[in-house]
């Protein structure tokens, strides 16, 4: 499976690639496991730090350095100072999604991952002339009446009816994992960033 095609690089996807970057580098981390490669973007950039990446899928035409199946139990060989996972567990069924990032939480203490949200929003962004400065608006609220996904791969997408984002983050504290932080790319605001870490199940 190729996934360098005009159609796969957009410029959103670009924008994510940044923000993938961006949250590994401010942690610091240096021995990372990237779970769903998808073109390799990720790793290449990382390994231009001195970032130790390995990759995992499902899909052995993309070369990971692990095969990797999230609907069966996760059983590692060693640990990460962070576990990635970018627009990949809304592949597997929404139930499922609480029991891999447990599982995961045996092998780092540290989650990063970005899931679909779909959101009716109004975006501004402004630029005061002659200078650096530059503010950016996001308005929006998830579609909560809608029941179709972008994506015909995806087996779920936050902001879709039965599917909330408070919702979803509720259900992870009740499993024990805390959102630590959020983050929302106004410019892509499709791609939700969460970091994850183990905590008190309620």
């Amino acid at each position: 499976m190729c996934l360098y095609n005009k159609d796969y690089e957009s410029k959103t996807r670009f924008i994510s690639y940044y923000n993938q970057y961006k949250f590994i580098r401010k942690g610091k981390y240096k021995n990372v496991l990237e779970i769903g490669t998808g073109n390799g973007t990720l790793k290449i950039l990382l390994e231009k730090i001195g970032v130790k990446i390995k990759t995992a899928d499902i899909d052995t035409q993309l070369k990971p350095d692990i095969v990797l199946d999230l609907n069966k139990k996760i059983e590692l060989k060693e640990r990460f100072d962070c576990i990635v996972l970018f627009q990949t567990l809304e592949h597997i069924p929404y139930n499922r999604v609480r029991f891999v990032l447990k599982e995961l939480f045996d092998y780092t203490e540290n989650i990063i991952i970005s899931v679909p949200i779909q959101l009716t929003y109004f975006y501004l962004g402004l630029k005061l002339p002659l200078t650096t400065m530059r503010k950016e608006f996001l308005f929006g609220i998830e579609k909560t009446w809608n029941t179709r996904f972008l994506s015909r791969e995806h087996e779920w997408e936050l902001g879709t009816k039965g599917y909330r984002k408070n919702c979803f983050v509720k259900e992870l504290g009740e499993n024990g994992i805390m959102v630590v932080s959020e983050f929302q790319e106004k410019q892509n605001p499709y791609h939700l960033f969460l970091e994850l870490k183990r905590g008190a199940t309620k």
